[in-house]
This record gives structure tokens, C-alpha cells and sequence, in this order.
């Protein structure tokens, strides 16, 4: 095996060089440190979240690792995965996923976004492959549709729902989730914590993240995380996170149909995988069935209106974790 190591600082060029050389997608920009900083770099081991392969004083490998550390368990979230591609014959990337595997065993080690040309490669290693559910309420009120596709025969419901008991209020911080007694015992479901959703999303450098606070009777049950995306003068509200009972999802149907036409959004969307169809369904979610029939878009940077596949993995195999969009690296800046 080759010998394995944490980027140290006086390696980040380096890291940096290598990822624009070997990255396959070119709109991507690397040049970004302060979001890389923010995202990867260690502070108390003043070293970065990223395993590499090293030869002739060259980085040959490496792996980027988001540590999500909680009281009950430890997840590992990988990204950037990446081989030389000039010399792939003789760097065995599977070294780095496999130190993982060996260094980290109690911990549940999971990516979203993977190619489909390597799902062979993560059955090899004795991965769970599955597709995160993708999920879009739109907006019946428009007329004509600027960001979605769908032919006159997809059925776009009136959403005459009574109004119910719950309410959706807005929060920039999250603020309400301090000693919330209710909702720690979700800790145990979600492997997340308040320091988590801070650092996550509420002091994220870029993006404006905004915390849907689902109440009953003053009660907090639940939020979701979602931003704002907008294109050619629409816009969509992108759900990419939930925490929380998810059986209240299926009471705010009305708050949500409130929400689209209060906003003006042309849909919302929200990808996951682990909460229950029925209970979306019943919250007013219909799911993308990725035929041609309709389009709910994934990129806006740059916005690109065709549907998109999220595949994500996850090693023991027997682990249980609810997965969003949000989580790993999947809702990054596209610089």
C-alpha cells in the first residue's frame, strides 16, 4: 500500500493543482481557499480533511473527508475522490477508501453523487447503493413555466387543501433549537446536532441558507433547510435538509401550496433518501419519475433544465441514516 497522510498546509498548492488537473468537470473552479478553508480545513490539527498519495514528492491520490462527529455516531462523508489520471496504472485509489474502512470502523462512511460508472466499484468494496428520491410540488398558479417542463398531460393539482393546525415560520438562525427537549431524541435519528446545522448552514460562506420551522400549537415538530435559486427572473425554493418528526410532514400540505404562491416560486423541490413516500405524498410531494414528461432541475451554476439522477453509498452496508442533498457536498458552489 502506498503510504497514506492528511494534506498539511505546506501541500495545499499542491492539492489544489492536482484537483484542477484531474478534475473531469471543467466549469468547476478550485481557486476559491476561503470556501476550502471553510469546508476541509482542520484548525486543531491544522491540517486539511483531505488523505493523499504522495510520490516523488507529487500528489498522485487523494480523498476529501467531511466529518460530521456527534454523541451517538461518527459519520464520514467522502468526496473528491480522485487517481492521476496520467498514471492511474500505478496509484491504487481503492487504498484510500479502504484506509477509511480500516481506520474508521465505527463510524458510517457514505457519498452522494457518484458517477454510475462506478457503481460496480462500490458494490466491489461491499457498499449500500442506492438513488436518493427526488420529490417537487409546483406552483399551479402560473401560467406559463420558465424553470420546469411538463407536457399538458401531467396533472397539475389546484391545491385547494384546507387549512390546518400547523404553521411554517422562517428562521435565518437557528436559534429555536436551543435545549428544544423535543427534538434531541432526533439526534439519534439524523446523527446531527445543533453545532452541525450551525457551522453547516447558518454560517456557510456563500449561500443563504434558511431554517422552515414546522409548529403545532407553538410546538416545534420539525425543519427543514432550504435555499433560493432563481433563473431567468423565476425562482424555486430547494429543500436540501429535514430534522425532526417526519410524520408532520404529511399534515403542511397547505402551508407549503401558502408558500409557493406567497414567494412566487415555480416549485419547490427536495431530494431524500430514508423518509417514508406515503408521508411525502400526503404532504403534497409528487416524485420525479425522470421520464420525459416532466423536468425539475438540479443546476443552477450554470442552470441547466434537465433532470438529474443523485446516487449515494454508504459503508457497513447495515447502517440506517437518512440522507439529504445537503448533507456531504452535493449542494457546494459550482465556482
Amino acid at each position: 500500500m502506498d503510504k497514506i497522510t492528511f494534506c498539511k498546509k505546506n501541500d495545499f498548492k499542491n492539492l489544489i493543482k492536482f484537483l484542477k488537473n484531474n478534475w473531469p468537470n471543467k466549469n468547476t473552479s478550485f481557486n476559491k481557499n476561503f470556501f476550502f478553508n471553510w469546508m476541509y480545513f482542520n484548525k486543531r490539527l491544522n491540517k486539511y480533511n483531505f488523505l493523499i498519495i504522495k510520490k516523488n514528492n507529487k500528489i498522485k491520490a487523494c480523498l476529501g473527508i467531511i466529518f460530521n462527529k456527534n454523541r451517538f455516531k461518527q459519520i464520514l462523508w467522502f468526496n473528491l475522490w480522485l487517481v492521476d489520471k496520467k498514471n492511474r496504472e500505478n496509484i491504487n485509489g481503492f487504498d484510500l477508501i479502504n484506509y477509511l474502512i480500516n481506520n474508521y470502523k465505527r463510524s458510517i462512511i457514505v457519498t452522494s453523487g457518484i458517477n454510475e460508472n462506478t457503481t460496480f466499484v462500490y458494490n466491489s468494496l461491499r457498499f449500500n447503493v442506492k438513488n436518493l428520491n427526488h420529490y417537487y410540488i409546483i406552483n399551479p398558479t402560473f401560467e406559463k413555466y420558465k424553470l420546469i417542463k411538463f407536457n399538458k398531460s401531467e396533472k397539475v393539482l389546484k391545491l385547494n387543501y384546507k387549512k390546518n393546525d400547523c404553521e411554517i415560520t422562517v428562521n435565518k438562525k437557528i436559534n429555536f433549537l436551543i435545549k428544544n427537549q423535543f427534538l434531541i431524541k432526533y439526534q439519534k435519528i439524523f446523527f446531527k446536532s445543533i453545532n452541525y446545522f450551525i457551522k453547516r448552514y447558518q454560517n456557510h460562506p456563500t449561500y443563504n441558507y434558511v431554517f422552515y420551522v414546522i409548529k403545532k400549537n407553538k410546538k416545534i415538530f420539525g425543519f427543514f433547510v432550504g435555499r433560493e435559486c432563481s433563473y431567468s427572473k423565476r425562482k424555486a425554493l430547494r429543500l436540501v435538509d429535514y430534522f425532526g418528526s417526519t410524520k408532520v410532514i404529511g399534515n403542511i400540505k397547505f402551508n407549503f401550496y401558502n408558500l409557493l404562491k406567497v414567494k412566487k416560486y415555480e416549485y419547490i423541490d427536495f431530494y431524500n433518501f430514508g423518509i417514508s413516500k406515503k408521508i411525502l405524498k400526503k404532504g403534497g410531494f409528487k416524485i420525479n419519475k425522470f421520464s420525459n414528461n416532466i423536468i425539475v432541475p438540479n443546476y443552477y451554476e450554470p442552470f441547466v433544465k434537465k433532470n438529474i439522477k443523485i446516487k449515494c453509498v454508504w459503508w457497513p452496508k447495515t447502517s440506517k441514516l437518512p440522507i439529504f442533498k445537503g448533507d456531504g457536498d452535493q449542494d457546494r458552489p459550482r465556482f
